[in-house]
């Protein structure tokens, strides 16, 4: 009988010390995140990219920097009939568990991105669309 409490205590110790520590998954998906990502692909909420070794020239990618900037490769005016020319525009980004914040200039103001990290490999990030607001210089 002793045998088989201190059996069951052994096993709940050892589930209780393979508990995933959030700070060091958090860790770990900033540093998968960090590089560049293309060919965004749209389902009503949900977003999928491709990892790249670069941003691609005059198409949409987002490239994450360990430094916590973001350079995202977007239109570079208000017309977005072809042909379509893209600029890099500065930011910032964070990650508070599997929520990724990015603040990021446009041609005509901020943009602030609020996506929760579905998943995230050496291949592809899929993301839930959380919140995406605009905000312009002018108003």
């Amino acid at each position: 009988m002793k045998n088989t409490i201190l059996g069951i205590i052994l096993i709940m110790i050892g589930f209780a010390s393979c508990k995933k520590d959030p700070q060091i998954l958090q860790m770990a998906n900033a540093n998968q995140l960090i590089g560049s990502w293309i060919n965004p692909v749209y389902s009503d909420t949900l977003l999928v990219y491709k990892r790249a070794l670069a941003l691609v020239t005059n198409e949409y990618g987002i490239t994450f920097l360990d430094s916590g900037n973001v350079v995202e490769r977007k239109n570079d005016g208000w017309c977005a009939t072809p042909p379509i020319s893209c600029a890099d525009f500065p930011g910032t980004w964070s990650l508070n568990g599997s929520i990724l914040t990015i603040n990021v200039a446009y041609w005509g103001g901020t943009s602030q991105y609020t996506w929760k990290i579905i998943s995230l490999d050496n291949d592809t990030l899929k993301l839930y669309v959380v919140d995406q607001k605009n905000t312009s210089l002018t108003k």
